[in-house]
Parts: structure tokens; sequence; C-alpha cells
């Protein structure tokens, strides 16, 4: 007597091979099973892939404003050290001589 793990294994084999059979007898009905099949990996996997082009969109745009952010705050400090360093420069240049303090004292 066969275990019930195999009857049950033989039950859907023989499920499957008479599917099968009427498949191939009929053109119209392996037509509907092709049209069932692609409907389901439209609505599964299509479905899925577009959500998936979405997401990822979406992260890359966010990930390029990050990259902007970095590349505008590296303008925006050389453009501070450019400044300072054009005030030190005038400070230096433009600081008056100690001649000039004591001329001024007479």
């Amino acid at each position: 007597m066969p275990s019930k793990c195999r009857l049950a294994f033989l039950i859907k084999t023989t499920v499957l091979l008479t599917t099968l059979m009427v498949i191939m007898a009929s053109p119209a009905m392996a037509q509907a099973v092709k049209n069932t099949y692609e409907d389901e990996i439209k609505k599964n996997y299509v479905e899925a892939l577009k959500d998936m082009t979405k997401e990822i969109n979406a992260v890359t745009i966010s990930v390029i404003g990050m990259i902007g952010t970095f590349f505008d705050a590296d303008q925006q400090m050389d453009t501070q050290q450019n400044y300072q360093r054009l005030v030190a420069r005038a400070h230096k240049d433009y600081q008056p001589s100690e001649q000039m303090c004591q001329f001024g004292t007479f």
C-alpha cells in the first residue's frame, strides 16, 4: 500500500498530465491557458517591475540631490576661503605704518 505522500504525488501528477492532454487536444484551450499565464505574469511581475523602476528612480533623484548639495557646499567653502584671503590681505596692506603714526603725533 503506497504512503499518503506518494499517493498525493501520483494524484497531482495524473491531474497535471490530464490537463496537458486536454490542452494539447484543443488549440482554443491552449490559447486560454496561455492567456491566463500571460495575465498572471503581467499581474505579478510586470506591475512589480514597474513599481521597482519607480522606486529606483525616486532613490536616484534623491541621491543626485545629495550629490548636488555637496557640490554646492564645496563651492561655498571655496568662495568663503577666497573672501577671507582677500580680507586678510586688505587688513595687512592697509594698516598704518609706524612712520605714519610718528608723523601724526607732531
